[in-house]
């Protein structure tokens, strides 16, 4: 795992190489291929997704929250292996940036989600209702779809996406995913596995949500590379 403090466009947190070789092979698509089978991933509408003011989601996609589906989160190797997020040198590295990252280190509260981006899926611009979100992207080599690209739009910046990396940034920020094209598949064929993968997790800082996982007053203690 490798941190890399980025100040602009805005104050964020890439992290390359985000799941060991050991968590990818094994645990992680493992997972991902059983929950990308028909009838486990959900319409956007049941997944949270954010709305215009007349109520339409702003989004095409299908996924699930872990909370929901597992009952017990920790049941989940992929919800396992994203805790590491919540650790003292990441903390750091995100305070070296912004005061407003101090917030950070108290968000003891969080949530998991997965979403599957299949041919002619987007998420159109919108925040997240949480104070810090963190995306780790993910999809089968060799690569076989187009666009879904990550765009912070208050800045209209693009974001560099490598395979399992991911982001951490402030909520607050507009955010958006490019329309995925995939190679030689029709718009709403069931899943392939050859489409983009996202693993969210929201954190917010009180511990007296009725649907979360709370882990706690500190972050553990954990080494990883800075790059300065």
């Amino acid at each position: 795992m490798k941190l890399i403090p980025t100040e602009a466009p805005i104050p964020h947190l890439i992290i390359e190489d985000f799941y060991n070789e050991i968590e990818l092979s094994q645990m992680i698509w493992e997972e991902l291929d059983w929950l990308t089978s028909p009838n486990k991933l959900q319409a956007p509408e049941q997944t949270g997704s954010a709305a215009t003011k007349e109520g339409e989601v702003v989004k095409q996609n299908r996924g699930l929250f872990f909370e929901e589906f597992f009952r017990d989160a920790p049941n989940s190797d992929i919800v396992k292996c994203t805790d590491k997020v919540w650790t003292t040198t990441i903390c750091d590295a995100m305070e070296s940036l912004t005061p407003i990252f101090r917030g950070f280190r108290r968000a003891g509260m969080c949530t998991t989600m997965l979403s599957y981006y299949q041919n002619g899926d987007y998420y159109l611009p919108h925040i997240d209702n949480t104070m810090f979100t963190l995306l780790v992207w993910l999809w089968k080599e060799p690569k076989k779809f187009k666009g879904g690209e990550f765009i912070l739009n208050d800045r209209n910046y693009t974001v560099p996406m490598k395979n399992n990396s991911a982001i951490l940034f402030p909520s607050c920020y507009v955010h958006s995913v490019n329309q995925v094209q995939i190679e030689d598949e029709s718009p709403g064929l069931d899943y392939t596995g050859n489409g983009r993968y996202c693993i969210s997790r929201f954190f917010w800082i009180q511990n007296n949500a009725e649907f979360g996982t709370y882990h706690g007053i500190e972050p553990q203690m954990q080494s990883y590379e800075i790059e300065n």
